[in-house]
């Protein structure tokens, strides 16, 4: 199964990236659109690969399911960040990282006519993925039907795009696919833009980003960790059956295994940048998660 340790490997990549957002958008961004149009925007280094990439004489349709993925992508970095800037992370992930896999197994037996479903086998083990993933990112919070609305449209938008993105790759040459995903992620960040310019311009040049020195470096470093992270995670699905790309998200868990352990560390480290609460209660819990997480990728690894 080359495409889990893809998975596991780009899951560590987005785990540090993670961090590094979560210290962004807390310190130095006022506005979910502004953050949510600058990594959009990102996209525009695609560009120059379309000519080596992207031959001529594709069919509409295809072009069309690439955008549509695409701009279904955006959507839901939008939503991810706008759920983290209204509401505590912690009643947020959890819910997020529960719904996402369920949708993508949803969308994925309506689409094939109940024709892909995971076997008995690979099924307990997405379960076990699942439970782990929202044991070890649970905390004692009031959690509001408003906070479980947000986090299930962005599930919803991200396992509609990894099914999506799934069909694409399927379509055509991954390079090929995964190129004209980020063209239509880079196209809907410039009609949001329209949409929202004046609120994205003061936000960039109303001195509310400060990003300056270390913080670009940080930005950029993030971007780029993240970028690769991304990328494999998407080799990852291009690679597996249609039926395992809801483990693919359920493997998820994995990442927030690497961010506690990760911010355990940091905590430690350096507690003026980054404070984890680790208490006995909490240290239990987390094992306990991980322990049902290391059962699930047991399960998938036979």
């Amino acid at each position: 199964m080359s495409w889990l340790f893809i998975t596991l490997l780009a899951y560590l990549l987005l785990a540090i990236s993670s961090l590094a957002d979560k210290y962004i958008l807390k310190a130095h961004v006022a506005n979910y659109k502004a953050y949510a149009f600058f990594i959009g925007f990102l996209s525009i280094f695609v560009l120059p690969l379309v000519p080596f990439f992207v031959h001529g004489g594709l069919e509409f349709n295809y072009i069309f399911l690439a955008f549509l993925a695409g701009a279904v992508l955006f959507l839901g970095l939008y939503w991810f960040y706008k759920s983290l800037q209204i509401f505590e992370p912690s009643r947020i992930v959890p819910i997020i990282g529960a719904f996402c896999p369920i949708f993508i197994s949803l969308l994925i037996y309506v689409f094939s006519d109940g024709e892909e479903a995971l076997s008995f086998s690979n099924g307990i083990a997405f379960i076990f993925l699942v439970l782990g993933g929202l044991l070890l990112t649970y905390e004692k919070t009031k959690i509001s039907y408003k906070s479980i609305l947000f986090a299930a449209t962005t599930a919803f938008l991200f396992g509609f795009y990894f099914v999506l993105a799934k069909y694409v790759y399927g379509m055509e040459a991954f390079w090929t696919g995964f190129i004209l995903i980020r063209v239509g992620t880079f196209l809907t960040a410039v009609v949001f833009l329209i949409f929202f310019f004046k609120e994205i311009k003061k936000e960039f040049f109303a001195q509310k980003i400060k990003f300056q020195g270390g913080t670009v470096r940080l930005v950029i470093g993030s971007q780029i960790v993240g970028t690769v992270g991304v990328f494999l995670q998407n080799w990852a699905i291009a690679l597996s059956p249609l039926v395992f790309v809801a483990v693919i998200s359920a493997l998820q868990a994995v990442q927030y295994v690497f961010i506690f352990m990760f911010a355990a560390l940091l905590s430690w480290k350096f507690p003026k940048i980054l404070k984890e609460d680790i208490s006995k209660e909490i240290i239990f819990q987390k094992i306990s998660a991980i322990i049902l997480i290391a059962i699930g990728l047991a399960i998938l690894a036979l």
